[in-house]
């Protein structure tokens, strides 16, 4: 029964007990969590009171009473999803888990595999765009020599003049 009871006065908010927990105590994630759900709850008890004390209010459209803007709550969460960013080369530069002077080796190593594999990818893309198939090979290198060694039209007058006349000549 005792159990149940210091339970449930965690739940409620901090106590006298809380707030002479350590520094490290309090910084660690689940008493983080559990003023933060404390906090939450004293937010939605103000916000129920405040909408049963205004649900008998007339309000009026009038010059002298001030309006209340609506307070605004955002909440932030973190991810650990690698995120997609350009680089000022426009190459993506990825952001993540970083590791300061080799601290953690088990997230340099994923971070090289991960590195590893994007560029396999790139080279597979790449080789992709440079790769003939055997029938567009066949065909460029079973038309005849002239078409592949033609040379570039003349762009001058006297060259296409030029260009003329030896052709006449050969006929």
């Amino acid at each position: 029964m005792s159990e149940l009871k210091s339970s449930s006065k965690h739940a409620e908010g901090p106590t006298t007990e809380d707030r002479n927990l350590s520094s490290k105590l309090q910084s660690m994630k689940f008493m983080k969590r559990s003023a933060e759900q404390a906090k939450i709850n004293d937010e939605k008890k103000r916000e129920q009171k405040v909408i049963s004390e205004s649900h008998w209010r007339a309000t009026y459209a009038s010059s002298d009473m001030p309006r209340e803007k609506p307070k605004t709550r955002v909440v932030y969460e973190s991810s650990y999803l690698k995120m997609p960013k350009e680089g000022p080369s426009g190459d993506q530069v990825d952001i993540g888990r970083r590791s300061f002077k080799s601290f953690n080796k088990e997230t340099d190593k994923l971070n090289e595999e991960y590195e590893e594999r994007q560029r396999a990818e790139k080279l597979v893309e790449e080789g992709k765009k440079m790769a003939v198939d055997d029938q567009n090979m066949a065909k460029v290198l079973g038309s005849s020599k002239e078409s592949r060694t033609r040379p570039a039209p003349p762009t001058s007058l006297r060259e296409r003049n030029a260009e003329h006349k030896r052709r006449r000549q050969e006929k």
